[in-house]
């Protein structure tokens, strides 16, 4: 599943700079993908996350649902 970057780096526990910084290395470390945005934005970053993981930052309450 693919969710937005910000929730990405409260799944993994790294700042949001971080991860922008590795895909801007074109590091193969996130699973990524980019999106049109709406309005001016241009486009948005979505990263890969296992359900589970998803699910596990949810229980532990790092994230809402």
């Amino acid at each position: 599943m693919y969710v937005e970057t910000k929730i990405a780096s409260v799944v993994y526990g790294v700042t949001l700079s971080a991860i922008k910084n590795a895909v801007q290395r074109n590091s193969d470390k996130y699973n990524y993908r980019y999106i049109d945005g709406v309005g001016r934005g241009g486009k948005k970053l979505l990263i890969k996350v296992d359900e589970v993981e998803l699910a596990v930052a949810i229980d532990k309450g790092e994230l809402e649902e």
